[in-house]
């Protein structure tokens, strides 16, 4: 299982993404634009193969932008 939490802000986001052992895989900034949310998956995609193994912590916003993607979120998203 991979996880990716994201510190969703304004202007830019903070993302971090780790695994099941707990071992750092990415620490990145994105824009709040779309060119930066397609950043954000394709750096996920480049660790996470399997969409279902990726698990999201975040606040989305109103457009909900993990959610049509269909990776899985808990919390408020």
């Amino acid at each position: 299982m991979y996880y990716v939490g994201i510190d969703w802000a304004e202007e830019n986001h903070q993302v971090f993404i780790t695994d099941d052992s707990a071992q750092r895989l990415g620490a990145f900034s994105i824009e709040n634009s779309r060119s930066g949310v397609e950043e954000l998956f394709e750096r996920i995609r480049y660790f996470v193969k399997d969409q279902k193994q990726a698990l999201f912590a975040l606040i989305d916003t109103k457009f909900q932008v993990i959610k049509k993607r269909r990776f899985r979120c808990y919390g408020a998203c």
